[in-house]
């Protein structure tokens, strides 16, 4: 596994080098014994310091111990997202859609939900449709099926479905849900976002939207200058 092993690799640097400076250390005479001890109360003092880092040290190890993400997958954290590039021993690494790095505690990590978005093979779109209520109901709903059938990256073997799910003042909603191969999850979604809205244009079921009705009130002198 590409992520333990990088954490891996930087504990044991870390632990070589701590060995190989104490052998030198022997080799050219200082004693061990007192200089553990040295160390010893200088890691403790340390320790009560830098609390944090070794908290996030022990947390960084339960984050590999459970797997919850590995490196290149699309996650969401603390409501931030993007694609794991990196995690130490103190962090992860997210690279945005932007294509900025963002450095994330593993204190943070741990403590908040992780949304893995890319760990299954499939994804499910689930998109609001809302129609004018002098809309053919049938006719609506027969026109979103048949719009899910003519997409190319929607999975056609799995449960995908129209049903009509809020009645608003002003609309009917209907809900479209479709199951795509996670890797073509946006390409679907603005696709399938994009049909519909030619389809119901091409069929004439209008789409409602706000309006506004101003209506001018005139008092009677000035209905009289006017005339």
């Amino acid at each position: 596994d590409q992520t333990v092993y990088k954490f891996m690799i930087t504990v044991v640097k870390f632990v070589l080098w701590m060995l190989y400076i104490l052998t030198l250390l022997a080799i050219i005479g200082v004693p061990i014994t007192s200089l553990v001890a040295i160390i010893t109360a200088l890691t403790l003092g340390v320790t009560l310091a830098v609390q944090s880092s070794v908290s996030n040290l022990a947390n960084g190890i339960i984050l590999l111990a459970n797997k919850p993400f590995k490196i290149d997958d699309f996650v969401e954290i603390n409501g931030v997202s993007g694609t794991v590039v990196d995690i130490s021993i103190f962090n992860t690494k997210l690279r945005t859609s932007n294509n900025e790095i963002i450095t994330m505690p593993h204190n943070v990590t741990i403590n908040n939900p992780i949304i893995d978005y890319t760990s299954l093979e499939m994804r499910r779109i689930a998109l609001d449709v809302s129609v004018s209520y002098d809309s053919d109901m049938n006719k609506v709903k027969q026109v979103l099926l048949d719009t899910i059938k003519e997409q190319d990256l929607v999975l056609q073997d799995q449960a995908n479905s129209v049903n009509l799910a809020k009645m608003n003042s002003s609309s009917i909603d209907f809900s479209v849900k479709v199951w795509t191969a996670t890797e073509n999850y946006w390409d679907c979604f603005f696709a399938l976002t994009e049909s519909v809205f030619n389809k119901l244009r091409e069929n004439n079921i209008e789409i409602p939207y706000n309006k506004l009705d101003v209506f001018i009130k005139q008092n009677e002198q000035n209905q009289k200058e006017i005339k």
